[in-house]
């Protein structure tokens, strides 16, 4: 599929993978996605809230104009270590609920990793739904979306 980007809080999400596709009367829906962008360095706990935030919204807004219910797990932090050096971050999880669009998930996940780079924060969004939308594609697990964030590594 074609790698596309959306504005998403103060990043730009570049999409770098599709969880499996379904047609929902004429619309095109994903049970999920994953894609990276970057900030300018800044609090990775409040990048990480804010990017988890407008994913949640864009992903679950029913076409009603129904915000989703969004609630949040305190961040984690976490490091990582490339060219011998340790790198510090945090990982954000939140689980978003709707009920007013049929079509879409009753329920997802939205797992934002950001990691502090010297000059600026790299940021990994995984997305996937837990519940909800049409049996086949079966929607993800947490332990699925979790395990792609735990093999995160950064490549430069």
């Amino acid at each position: 599929s074609d790698v596309c980007s959306s504005d998403l809080g103060p990043i730009t999400l570049h999409q770098g993978a599709e969880r499996t596709a379904y047609t929902c009367g004429t619309e095109r829906l994903l049970r999920g996605l994953l894609g990276s962008g970057s900030a300018p360095r800044t609090d990775p706990a409040e990048l990480a809230d804010s990017v988890a935030t407008a994913a949640a919204t864009d992903y679950y807004q029913a076409q009603v104009s129904v915000t989703p219910g969004v609630t949040f797990d305190p961040p984690t932090k976490i490091t990582r270590t490339s060219g011998g050096k340790t790198l510090d971050g945090v990982v954000v999880r939140a689980i978003v609920t709707q009920h007013a669009d049929k079509c879409l998930a009753s329920q997802g996940e939205v797992l934002v990793f950001v990691l502090q780079f010297g000059d600026h924060d790299g940021v990994l969004v995984v997305n996937g739904d837990l519940a909800g939308g049409p049996a086949n594609p079966a929607p993800a697990t947490d332990a699925e979306l979790r395990a792609i964030v735990g093999t995160a590594r950064p490549t430069h």
